[in-house]
């Protein structure tokens, strides 16, 4: 799961988005273009149908709410309004 997450990240981060894609380089644009490819990931593992499958992709949900959490923070949001 942190494999794939990271994977996502790396495809998130592609610095082409920000130039050729002419996307904003803004944290909701960032965390944005990550959840779609994390939704990509998702749909692929619930197409699976199996129980490993469902179990990855709670594992990277549980992984990016934790990662996002932190970028939340960081950005200066009040830790009462980062809740799961």
């Amino acid at each position: 799961a942190i494999t794939l997450l990271r994977k996502c990240q790396i495809q998130a981060t592609d610095p082409q988005w920000f130039t050729n894609g002419h996307i904003d380089n803004s944290f909701r644009a960032r965390n944005s273009l990550l959840m779609m490819h994390i939704w990509i990931v998702h749909k692929r593992l619930i197409q699976e149908g199996t129980k490993r499958g469902k179990l990855v992709d709670e594992c990277i949900f549980d992984e990016y709410w934790d990662l996002s959490a932190d970028d939340i923070r960081s950005e200066g949001v009040h830790e009462m309004s980062v809740n799961k």
